[in-house]
């Protein structure tokens, strides 16, 4: 499916391939429905349809975690996600789930042999490119249909 999108730079109206698809099925019966989460293809895919039944959200507050309120009405006192006790923050070495890393190497920057900007020559959609970024870059703004920043 193509949609309409103001491109970013000329600013214009533009059709940009998205990943919308749309099938359309004969009505099912009123006891039938379909499932909301299917897979066609290898691909996980949300179906919506006429007469499905609703699925209740349950709210989960990412201050607390604790389920039945938002964040944007918590009032109880913050938690770190991972272990779910209040009183430090991430990373800290009071919580319980801390673990003290050794012998820990950051693999990123230019200097780095498996980061995607690592320096290299690469020919792959048609064009040289500097390094693997360059080129997933590349592709992603051809497939967007932005030729000109690609």
């Amino acid at each position: 499916m193509y949609e309409k999108r103001r491109h970013p730079v000329t600013g214009k109206m533009t059709s940009v391939l998205n990943r919308n698809r749309f099938i359309y099925v004969e009505p099912l019966s009123d006891d039938k429905h379909l499932p909301r989460i299917n897979y066609c293809a290898g691909i996980r895919c949300l179906l919506f349809h006429f007469g499905q039944p609703k699925v209740q959200r349950i709210l989960t507050c990412t201050t607390c975690w604790t389920s039945g309120h938002s964040r944007e009405h918590c009032i109880n006192e913050s938690r770190y996600m991972v272990c779910k006790t209040p009183g430090h923050e991430p990373g800290d070495p009071k919580c319980s789930e801390y673990e003290q890393l050794q012998n820990f190497i950051a693999l990123n920057g230019q200097d780095y042999v498996l980061p995607n900007f690592f320096p290299c020559d690469l020919n792959m959609y048609g064009g040289d490119h500097k390094s693997a970024d360059h080129a997933f870059q590349y592709a992603k703004a051809v497939r967007c249909g932005y030729l000109n920043a690609a």
